[in-house]
């Protein structure tokens, strides 16, 4: 598979070692489905110590509100299934003591805009976009799903998403797809958004327009019928 098995890139290198102590790890593994057409791509793994995750986007674990927003709330709303599905991280350690950006961020800069954060993690994606783009030759999806706003501009800086048409702010992009070229393959590009922010009143009214716009790329792609 593209996504790694072992990696000491990051380490080797010291990347933003000042802002942390102790070692990055591969805590989290993709999540495969049984014939996977469509890749969905979050940010950094998101996992805690109240609770065991091992695969991205917790798809193992239909106990938590983050796979129930996945698999009802977009997957099932569309016609979907997690059989369908492909899930990854952008970047693919977790931090010493299962920090997230936004903390280590807050601490060292008294701020964690979504800026901040992006500048914090873009180091460590330039080395892990080797293998993502590993996983979309493998896997070869008709769709990519992005999700968050941090994500989706490192997808925009390193695929130059922005000389294809696509906006850069989600509240420009959510509810809409483009055709792109990612890894030399033709792919449906859908930016979305984290279930706090669909809860907002903007993205609550464009929900609906996401689910039908990913609905219609599907059937394009012969993924449902």
């Amino acid at each position: 598979m593209g996504y790694p098995e072992s990696c000491d890139l990051c380490v080797r290198e010291r990347i933003n070692d000042d802002l942390f102590q102790g070692d990055l790890r591969l805590d989290i593994n993709p999540f495969v489905g049984v014939a996977p057409t469509i890749m969905i791509a979050g940010l950094n793994p998101t996992t805690s110590t109240d609770y065991l995750v091992h695969h991205a986007f917790a798809l193992k674990n239909p106990e938590l509100p983050l796979y129930d927003y996945i698999v009802h709330d977009i997957l099932n709303a569309a016609g979907l299934r997690l059989d369908d599905i492909y899930a990854t991280n952008l970047v693919k350690c977790t931090f010493p003591a299962y920090r997230q950006p936004r903390e280590i961020c807050r601490q060292q800069y008294g701020r964690a805009d979504d800026d901040t954060v992006g500048n914090f993690l873009t180091p460590f994606f330039k080395r892990c976009s080797r293998y993502l783009g590993e996983e979309i030759r493998e896997i070869q999806p008709s769709i990519i799903i992005c999700f968050g706003q941090i994500a989706h501009n490192l997808m925009s800086e390193n695929y130059a998403l922005g000389s294809q048409g696509l906006e850069r702010r989600m509240e420009d992009v959510f509810g809409m797809s483009c055709n792109i070229m990612i890894e030399e393959r033709d792919v449906t590009y859908i930016p979305c958004i984290y279930k706090a922010e669909a809860e907002t009143a903007y993205f609550h009214d464009r929900f609906p327009l996401f689910i039908e716009c990913l609905k219609d790329e599907a059937i394009s792609a012969g993924i449902i019928t």
